[in-house]
């Protein structure tokens, strides 16, 4: 993980006795100007060894259209698939800013 002065910060750790760099995230030039925060969370040791790295982007607005994207049919018919996406649009709605929600 490089960007700002998180560069060459330990991603792993093993009995406070040995650091390394070994966990990344590649990112595109392409897609560098869209990058809104990088950070490494630190985990309970009894957890894991290796910190998590997380990055937020701005994909901002992408226009739609005709065609852009196409639903299984045979999904829609399975009870526990409507379930579970109904759930998940639900929680998904619910966690957006408000300025994002109708």
């Amino acid at each position: 993980m490089h960007s700002g002065d998180n560069s060459n910060i330990p991603t792993f750790r093993r009995n406070d006795e040995i650091y390394s760099t070994i966990d990344y995230i590649f990112i595109s030039n392409q897609m560098r100007p869209m990058l809104r925060a990088i950070d490494i969370h630190r985990l309970h040791p009894s957890w894991t060894d290796h910190q998590l790295l997380s990055l937020s982007i701005n994909l901002g607005q992408t226009p739609t259209s005709f065609g852009l994207w196409r639903a299984n049919p045979i999904l829609a018919q399975q009870k526990e698939y409507r379930i579970q996406l109904k759930q998940r649009l639900t929680d998904t709605v619910s966690s957006l800013p408000n300025q994002m929600t109708a």
